[in-house]
């Protein structure tokens, strides 16, 4: 066999590489400039735009990491997968503690909860506190209603 056929992988799988790729990278961006903003924490102008940027990372990583789960799965055949299995488990709890998803899932909802917060530090309205809770479903719902208009 030459060395080329060896190493070609399948669409799948560099799918699932690229998507990585943009993950990563998206989530370097938002964090860096989370960092920036947190500079001006106390003007909130500047902690609601970060709250929407914020939702925009939600429904972009999220996205990401179901097409990430979904290429795993629709290649079983994947030689790296088994390694990855065992080193890091294969049980749910197993998974929602893998990296792409404290990446995709666990630091945007993280961040975005943080700047909820703020706001509702910096306005301290007794009517913030039914509204923010819609506020931080709003990108869970968006993604419901996209994976429901499929």
């Amino acid at each position: 066999m030459s060395n080329s056929t060896v190493n070609q992988k399948n669409p799948e799988r560099s799918r699932r590489e690229t998507e990585d790729d943009l993950l990563h990278k998206r989530a370097g961006i938002f964090l860096i400039i989370n960092g920036f903003a947190i500079q001006k924490f106390e003007v909130l102008a500047v902690a609601v735009a970060l709250a929407f940027v914020n939702a925009l990372w939600i429904l972009a990583s999220i996205q990401s990491w179901i097409l990430i789960k979904n290429l795993v799965k629709k290649s079983p055949e994947d030689s790296a997968q088994p390694a990855v299995d065992e080193i890091l488990g294969t049980s749910r709890f197993h998974h929602i503690l893998r990296p792409t998803t404290l990446v995709s899932v666990w630091i945007p909802t993280s961040v975005y909860a943080a700047w909820l917060y703020d706001i509702n530090n910096l306005i301290s309205s007794k009517n913030l506190c039914f509204i923010l809770p819609a506020v931080f479903a709003l990108p869970f719902i968006v993604l419901l209603l996209l994976k429901k208009a499929k």
